[in-house]
């Protein structure tokens, strides 16, 4: 080292550029090392872009897939059905060939069969041996002429059997076995020849029918999909219950149902029988009259069916099932929030005068319900009077027209028919307009007060808004409601409405101030 020491001075000034050389490269490093980081933040970016376009793209071709997967499906369903039309209807042709070389083969009881029949003494509904034998050769000539209209295919959609020998004897099996076959083969018919907008219909009634008989029907009907069944009085037990209820379950194209005169025996049964129409798709009309034996309790069974129908049933039919509600207010409360329901037939139950009360409150309210039938249920007058001033209140101008018009109840006491319960406006039969029966009504009003020429008196405590505009020609449009093809028939107690326009034009200046203060 020098001794001035100039040495040690450059090499202290060489480390020092080394230094500043090494931070320069380091900073080139670093800001080299920034822009990676941001080429791969930008890239990420990119990637992230792409991968959402891919998600998608993904759904996209997902749901593509899945439109694809129902257009299939719909095309396969078309093809299927498509498929089976052609084979139901080479079925029915093969089988309408068949039975035209078939010919009816159950034998005949002789006459002498019937003169030695001894009749039941334990059955109070056989007829005489005389009456007997008309009755059994009418059955056999109808349940006959029944099958051969089904073997060749010239029945219209019905089955139709009325009237039958009772007891069932063991002579009419051979014959119900010709009519089971036949039904057998009739589904075909049922599916490619009748016409849809006619609905087809399955009845026997009043006639017997025993567990040989419901065996053979069970399985004649497996796929006899009618619209209409039918068994009324058959005085069958659990089994002909059982046959029911299992093919109301197994039709989907069912829409009326009639059980008449056949007890249900058992709250069981009605549980299944309500757990079957809750979720059938297309019932509509349910008839059970008479159906409720000694274990029914009929108010519970009329609770049920009315929750399980409260969305479908447009017709219900639960006469004579000695129904008692105690005050009516789940009938009341179910008419009140229903908007199906049109035809209730409650007839020969035992309601009574608060039950009567509790129907004309919910008729009040609802409009659909379009025939009431309260016949033979101990009605008394406070009854009839409530039902009547829902039906027809004639109080005013305004009770009249909120009066209402959708329903007619029907009502027997003492041997006569009351087609509406009202004292003495009207009597006929109302068509199912609301718009000119509520006419007709307020008209009869109008004509009552005629006759004492009381209609200005009562203009200001009741004018209807409909009379405001134009009173003449209010009147003389509600005194038309019949002239219309649907139009309640004219009553016999209306005056002309020439005489109620003169009655007002007479009492001009008293008409005139009623409308100004009711203007004003």
């Amino acid at each position: 080292m020098a001794a001035d020491g100039t040495d040690g001075v450059e090499s202290a000034h060489d480390v020092h550029n080394e230094l500043i050389a090494m931070k320069s490269t380091m900073n080139e490093l670093l800001n080299h090392t920034r822009a990676q980081a941001e080429n791969m933040t930008s890239m990420m970016k990119v990637m992230s872009s792409m991968q959402e376009e891919m998600k998608s793209l993904r759904g996209d071709m997902i749901n593509q897939l899945d439109f694809m997967g129902e257009e299939i499906d719909t095309r396969f369903d078309e093809a299927y059905d498509a498929t089976k039309g052609l084979h139901d209807k080479l079925n029915y042709h093969e089988a309408l060939l068949e039975d035209q070389k078939w010919k009816y083969s159950a034998p005949r009881p002789s006459f002498e069969y019937w003169d030695n029949l001894e009749d039941d003494p334990e059955d109070n509904l056989v007829p005489p041996v005389e009456i007997q034998e008309d009755v059994a050769e009418s059955f056999l000539v109808d349940i006959q002429k029944c099958t051969e209209h089904m073997r060749y295919g010239t029945n219209n959609g019905d089955i139709y059997i009325v009237g039958g020998p009772r007891p069932n004897h063991e002579a009419f099996l051979p014959h119900w076995k010709e009519l089971t076959d036949a039904l057998y083969r009739y589904h075909y018919y049922l599916q490619c020849s009748i016409d849809y907008e006619q609905p087809s219909s399955f009845q026997l009634s009043y006639m017997d029918l025993s567990d040989e008989v419901i065996d053979l029907l069970s399985s004649s009907l497996k796929n006899a999909y009618f619209n209409e069944f039918t068994l009324q009085r058959n005085r069958f037990g659990q089994k002909g219950i059982d046959l029911v209820l299992n093919y109301i379950k197994g039709n989907e194209s069912l829409t009326h149902l009639t059980l008449g005169d056949n007890p249900i025996m058992c709250m069981k049964n009605v549980r299944r029988l309500c757990g079957i129409i809750k979720y059938h798709p297309s019932i509509e009309s349910i008839e059970l009259p008479m159906c409720a034996n000694e274990e029914i309790n009929g108010y519970e069974m009329l609770q049920l069916i009315m929750t399980a129908g409260k969305n479908k049933l447009k017709n219900l039919d639960l006469s004579g099932n000695r129904i008692t509600t105690a005050g009516g207010s789940y009938i009341s409360d179910f008419l009140l929030n229903n908007s199906i329901l049109e035809h209730l037939k409650l007839s020969e139950n035992r309601f009574d005068d608060n039950d009567a009360k509790a129907f004309a409150a919910a008729l009040k309210q609802n409009k659909t319900l379009r025939t009431l039938d309260l016949s033979h249920i101990r009605m008394g007058a406070l009854g009839r009077e409530a039902l009547g001033r829902a039906i027809f209140d004639d109080t005013s101008l305004n009770s009249v027209a909120d009066s209402n018009h959708s329903c007619c109840i029907y009502e027997e006491s003492d041997g006569l028919d009351c087609f509406e319960i009202n004292g003495k406006a009207y009597d006929e039969h109302p068509l199912p307009n609301p718009k000119y029966n509520r006419q007709k009504k307020i008209y009869s009003i109008l004509s009552s007060r005629n006759k004492d020429c009381s209609n200005v008196d009562h203009f200001d405590e009741d004018m209807p808004v409909e009379l405001l505009p134009d009173m003449l020609t209010s009147i003389q449009r509600y005194s038309n409601y019949h002239e219309a093809e649907d139009g309640s028939p004219k009553s016999q107690d209306d005056v002309i409405p020439l005489s109620i326009m003169y009655e007002v034009l007479q009492k001009w200046d008293s008409s005139l101030a009623v409308f100004e203060s009711l203007s004003s």
